[in-house]
C-alpha cells in the first residue's frame, strides 16, 4: 500500500509495517482567525496529535493543545474525520515508522492560559515554532504540514459558526 511522508511524498510500505494512531485535532476559531501551529520549513497544522491509551478524544485534544500552544482548550463533539497512512523518516531504517492514522477534528475554545512554547517535548522543539492565529481569508494559500488536507473541515466548522462556543479573551 501507499503512505504519505511530511513531505507529501509517497512511499510504499506493507500491511505489517503499519501501526495504529488515532489522533485528535482542535480546531479552534476566534475573531476569523484560525489557531494554527507552524511546523518549521514545512508549513501548518492544527493543534492536536495522537491519542493515548485510555484517554478520551477530547482529553487528547486538550492535552495536545495545551502543549503545543500553552492553551488551555474546551473541547467540543467530533466534527470530522480523516484517514491517512503516514510514514515517518522514511530514509532512516532507525526511525522510520508507518501508521494507519484516523483524524478526528473537533471545535474547541479556549478558556485560559497564553501562546508558550513551553511544553514542546524534544522533537517538538525542534520542529515546531509558536502558534499563530491565521485569517480564515488566508486558509488557502498556506502550506499544509499534514497527511490531510485540514482546510476543508475548519472552512466547514467556520461556516457553520461558534454559536456553542463562548469567546474568552486571551492575549495574542
Amino acid at each position: 500500500m501507499e503512505a504519505i511522508d511530511i513531505d507529501g511524498r509517497r512511499h510504499r510500505v506493507s500491511r505489517k509495517e503499519l501501526a495504529w494512531r488515532p489522533s485528535a485535532y482542535a480546531v479552534i476559531i476566534r475573531d476569523a482567525k484560525v489557531l494554527l501551529v507552524p511546523q518549521k520549513a514545512r508549513g501548518f497544522d492544527l493543534p492536536g496529535g495522537g491519542v493515548e491509551f485510555g484517554e478520551s478524544l477530547a482529553e487528547a485534544v486538550e492535552r495536545e493543545v495545551r502543549e503545543e500552544t500553552g492553551l488551555r482548550v474546551e473541547a467540543f463533539p467530533v466534527a470530522a474525520v480523516q484517514e491517512s497512512f503516514f510514514i515517518w523518516a522514511p530514509d532512516d531504517p532507525l526511525r522510520r515508522a508507518a501508521y494507519q492514522c484516523h483524524m478526528f477534528y473537533m471545535p474547541a475554545t479556549v478558556i485560559g492560559g497564553e501562546l508558550s512554547t513551553l511544553g514542546f517535548d524534544p522533537r517538538e522543539q525542534q520542529d515546531l515554532d509558536l502558534a499563530r492565529w491565521i485569517p480564515l481569508g488566508e486558509l488557502g494559500a498556506i502550506e499544509v504540514a499534514s497527511s490531510c488536507d485540514f482546510r476543508p473541515v475548519v472552512e466547514a466548522i467556520a461556516a457553520a459558526g461558534q454559536s456553542h462556543v463562548r469567546a474568552i479573551p486571551v492575549a495574542d
